[in-house]
């Protein structure tokens, strides 16, 4: 049998393989989805926008329909999700009178795909077995990830079409790891993020001590990447999520270690690598967001935003979803100079209330508001569920997770975070979970209704 063909076969088994795997354990797909977020350039299919993140959420919605066909099931909107929905349909309508009808009505599209997403994990993610399979894979996303922004640093690897990217502005000069990414800002949040669910699986009770150093190490490589990523919105998360974890008392010893070990390899960074100088004066540069260039930029951003959302009706229907790159032309701060309008590549507010109130005006930031409140008040319910185990564990990471993320929206505009989405997707399956330490199936019978009613 020729090579070609014995290829082809192998591969239609592997193919088959798998589909009859995931058909029969389709959360599989939702702990790969965690490998497959991280693969934001690396992961795009011959050069093309489409990413092997996008297939595997198409297979992945799919295979969550067959198996609810197959198990007769109804589908669980949870609480948090559902009042996300009203948001949803006011994007849908101002984009119509959006300036840019196409972006805006793509960019729909892909905020329903995340929240479609996270209803899938709420309802896929039904055991504590469940819970450790995504952990597991967080981990080793992570150090994947974090080996290849180091090896980048190190100018081994070639990586994007390139290996290093300048810090935008007059003061450029600093290098910054991109790892799987586009953006090293991006690489910087999503590590980050990974970091503090890390931070939370060292207290696991019934984890051996082996696995939790393996883990601590991973950390201390995830940390340095973090580092390399030279993103401060990234550091900030991150130091913002280590300030919340003290308030849970078993954590804070490993939240101890974890700041000694942070703190020794920034030293060890700052004095005996050739990026001391430059990783210095980026730490240093956190306390003066509003005198470097990035920072008086953003704050340009800001004013321009205000402005859009102050003009006409603007105030209370913005100008539309996605409009901000069009409607800032004639809203510039009469600061910004020439190099910031034209060749920063920036024309978005880096503010998530501002680009909601220049967008959506009074009715889409209130909205998204709400959503923002009900995902709070579903994370005080399960909280007093009285958790306990790796469902306690998931519970503590997933609140301190949306407690920085929140904070995050001053200093980037995103809602497509898919991490924050997969987070969102968690916190709909702990609320079907038992109190105590079980791994007994938390959703074994129908479900006859659209939205949860249990406390």
């Amino acid at each position: 049998m020729p090579d070609g063909i014995l290829q082809l076969v192998l591969l239609g088994v592997l193919g088959i393989g798998f589909a009859l795997l995931t058909l029969r354990h389709p959360h599989l797909l939702v702990a790969l989805s965690v490998y497959t977020l991280s693969l934001d350039y690396l992961g795009r299919v011959g050069g093309s926008f489409i990413t092997l993140n996008n297939l595997l959420k198409a297979y992945l919605i799919v295979v969550f329909l067959l198996h609810m066909a197959q198990s007769g099931r109804k589908l669980i909107i949870p609480r948090h999700l559902a009042w996300f929905l009203p948001f949803l349909v006011f994007l849908g309508l101002s984009s119509f009178y959006s300036p840019d009808l196409p972006r805006a009505g793509f960019f729909v599209t892909r905020i329903t795909t995340v929240w479609i997403f996270a209803v899938i994990v709420a309802n896929l993610v039904e055991r504590t077995s469940h819970l450790a399979l995504v952990f597991g894979v967080m981990v080793l996303t992570a150090l994947t990830v974090s080996i290849t922004a180091h090896m980048q640093t190190l100018n081994v690897l070639t990586m994007a079409g390139v290996e290093m990217v300048q810090k935008q502005g007059p003061d450029a000069g600093s290098v910054r790891a991109l790892g799987t990414f586009w953006d090293a800002n991006s690489l910087g949040g999503f590590l980050g993020i990974l970091s503090l669910y890390m931070i939370c699986m060292l207290a696991i009770p019934k984890a051996s001590r082996w696995i939790k150093v393996g883990i601590l190490l991973v950390l201390f490589v995830t940390f340095g990447a973090v580092l390399l990523s030279y993103s401060r919105s990234a550091w900030i998360l991150v130091g913002l999520g280590i300030a919340a974890f003290w308030r849970f008392r078993p954590l804070r010893p490993f939240v101890g270690l974890f700041f000694a070990m942070g703190a020794l390899g920034v030293l060890y960074l700052i004095f005996m690598t050739p990026y001391g100088p430059v990783l210095m004066n980026r730490l240093m540069s956190v306390t003066e967001l509003t005198q470097d260039y990035s920072g008086r930029f953003r704050w340009f951003l800001a004013y321009s935003g205000m402005e859009i959302w102050a003009g006409g009706m603007r105030w209370l229907w913005g100008g539309g979803f996605y409009s901000f790159s069009h409607l800032i032309w004639s809203n510039w701060h009469p600061l910004a100079t020439n190099d910031m309008v034209f060749h920063s590549g920036t024309h978005l507010s880096h503010t998530l209330l501002i680009t909601l109130l220049a967008e959506g005006g009074l009715i889409g930031t209130g909205l998204f508001g709400v959503f923002l409140f009900a995902v709070v008040k579903e994370l005080i319910r399960i909280g007093r569920k009285g958790l306990a185990g790796l469902p306690r564990i998931a519970f503590v990471a997933s609140s301190v997770v949306i407690f920085v993320k929140i904070i995050d929206t001053f200093l980037n505009p995103s809602m497509y975070d898919n991490l924050f989405w997969l987070t969102l997707g968690l916190i709909g399956a702990l609320v079907r979970f038992p109190a105590g330490d079980s791994d007994a199936a938390v959703a074994g019978s129908p479900v006859t209704t659209h939205t949860q009613s249990q406390e």
